[in-house]
């Protein structure tokens, strides 16, 4: 077994989920700060305009983040629990198919994505006022898209060996590069709305570099067998269902966000879209650290679960949930209490602030039960259990919240759209309380 992995099934379970998840945590953290920092400087540097062609273009976005988490926590399940169970020869096995699929997935995504973006960012909802700030931004934005899955999913791939700091190290790197080149393309070279496209994907760049440095330089913490760079269709397989949840729960956000632009497009104004622009970038802010926390779960779900450890997959698992329900009633609380100040973070704009802090009062209503959901999800992941990971991560998005969406304005109008959310997330969490509980307790049962 790798050195670095042996703390995973040995050390205590508070010191070692503190010192997996910590890092991831910062880490998120850091890449939520960039995105926060990123808003901020289209704000004042492009305007509301430039907000919108953003938020036009998340779900596009997000979507290159579904295929880099896919890939990422699908294999590098593999390589926890195989490490778990002594089994370094199929975790080297399935990091070197790791690196071809994702080279492929890239690849085919620019090539797509360069093909249909504009059809798309119409279909999504962009003004005719909106439209040239999405298009500049979101067509420089693919060109980058193989160096994202390379980032986002070679993180995964590092924390199941149980080196976070390694996987923090890389967001941070990534993130500081972003912000610095955000400030001098927009403000220094003029550069506005491809200033910020831009200074994303070199950092993306810089950040793919570490991440394979890590993975493949002199103190690496897995082998590379060029041999195991040819796909085996039995690890492929696998990698790709365990991720289908992560993918699922990506994409899922992207469909929200494409009927949400699109009910927004019908039910309110340019004003209202900018405002969830700046929503959505406050709730990632509020989730990356539960984020965090879960991606630092995982190995040891993975490596203790390899080694029958179900007493340990257990106790983990409890105090995560503990954790990521404190989280979320610290944020909801922030929130509640200060949303004019979180708000006027990223804008001066007098109408744009108060338009954004009431809805924001109204979407977060449930946001205390998410971290619970979250943590079930990845649990399931982590054992390999893909379809009740895949159920659980369509549930609050697609499930519920986009039918909710789609029915709610009829009765309350554009209101109706803020209170699909906080129904999603309470329906959901009941829902996921009642399918986890029976698996979970089976745990001590082992």
């Amino acid at each position: 077994m790798y050195k670095k992995s042996q703390k995973l099934v040995e050390q205590k379970i508070p010191k070692l989920l503190f010192q997996q998840s910590l890092p991831a945590a910062v880490g998120m953290f850091v890449m939520t700060l960039y995105n926060v920092v990123d808003t901020i400087f289209i704000g004042k540097g492009v305007g509301t305009l430039g907000l919108a062609g953003v938020a036009i273009s998340f779900p596009l976005v997000m979507a290159i983040g579904a295929v880099a988490q896919m890939l990422g926590v699908g294999f590098s399940s593999i390589i926890s629990r195989s490490i778990g169970a002594r089994n370094c020869q199929r975790a080297e096995r399935a990091f070197g198919n790791y690196l071809t699929v994702s080279f492929l997935f890239g690849l085919a995504m620019t090539i797509t994505g360069l093909l249909l973006f504009i059809p798309l960012l119409k279909f999504l909802g962009a003004s005719s006022s909106v439209f040239p700030y999405a298009k500049d931004y979101t067509s420089i934005i693919i060109l980058g898209s193989i160096f994202f899955v390379f980032l986002a999913g070679g993180n995964n791939i590092i924390r199941s060996t149980g080196d976070a700091k390694k996987a923090m190290q890389a967001m941070i790197i990534s993130s500081l590069v972003n912000i610095i080149l955000d400030y001098i393309f927009i403000f220094e070279f003029g550069m506005g709305i491809k200033g910020a496209a831009w200074a994303t994907v070199i950092s993306w760049i810089i950040g793919v570099a570490y991440v394979l440095g890590t993975l493949l330089g002199k103190n690496k913490n897995i082998k590379l067998q060029i041999n195991n760079l040819k796909l085996d269709v039995e690890i492929v397989k696998e990698g790709l269902l365990i991720g289908l949840s992560s993918f699922a729960r990506q994409i899922s956000s992207s469909v929200m966000m494409l009927f949400l632009n699109k009910s927004l497009s019908i039910y309110s104004t340019d004003l209202i879209i900018a405002a969830f622009g700046i929503i959505m970038r406050i709730l990632m802010l509020v989730l990356m650290p539960i984020v965090g926390l879960v991606q630092g779960l995982m190995p040891i779900i993975g490596a203790n679960h390899g080694a029958r450890n179900f007493e340990r997959t257990y106790n983990a698992t409890m105090l995560a949930i503990k954790v990521a329900t404190t989280i979320s009633m610290i944020s909801y609380m922030i929130i509640l209490l200060f949303p004019d100040f979180l708000v006027s973070i990223f804008t001066s704009d007098v109408a744009l602030i108060e338009s954004s802090k009431d809805i924001l009062r109204i979407i977060v209503i449930g946001i205390p039960l998410v971290g619970f959901q979250m943590v079930a999800g990845g649990f399931y992941q982590a054992l390999g259990r893909a379809k009740q990971a895949l159920f659980i991560s369509l549930l609050r998005q697609i499930f519920l919240f986009v039918p909710l969406m789609l029915i709610f304005p009829f009765f309350w109008g554009l209101e109706g759209i803020f209170y699909a959310f906080p129904v999603a997330d309470i329906l959901s969490a009941v829902i996921t309380f009642y399918i986890f509980r029976k698996s979970f307790s089976q745990l001590k049962r082992v």
